[in-house]
């Protein structure tokens, strides 16, 4: 069984603005903010906040960690991505 293929496509700055998003259904827009040491992304409908993620780059570089946050709360949530360069 193969698994479902998402493409999103944005280009945004780190200004905290959002900007569009094509590719994602029930997604309209991105805002994304950096922070010292990380990167957060909050995805929206046309309306409200739908979800958001927090982005690191461990200090070598071969590490990125992905925690998703409350859109509304900004509290962290369970879910954590860690991607590692081979």
């Amino acid at each position: 069984m193969r698994g479902a293929t998402t493409r999103a496509y944005f280009m945004a700055g780190f200004d905290g603005k959002r900007y569009p998003v094509t590719g994602i259904v029930d997604i309209a827009t991105v805002s994304l903010k950096r922070y010292t040491g990380f990167v957060e992304a909050d995805f929206f409908s046309v309306t409200a906040p739908v979800f958001s993620y927090r982005l690191s780059i461990s200090g070598d570089g071969k590490t990125l960690t992905v925690v998703s946050l409350d859109p509304k709360t900004r509290r962290l949530l369970r879910a954590r991505l860690v991607y590692r360069k081979a």
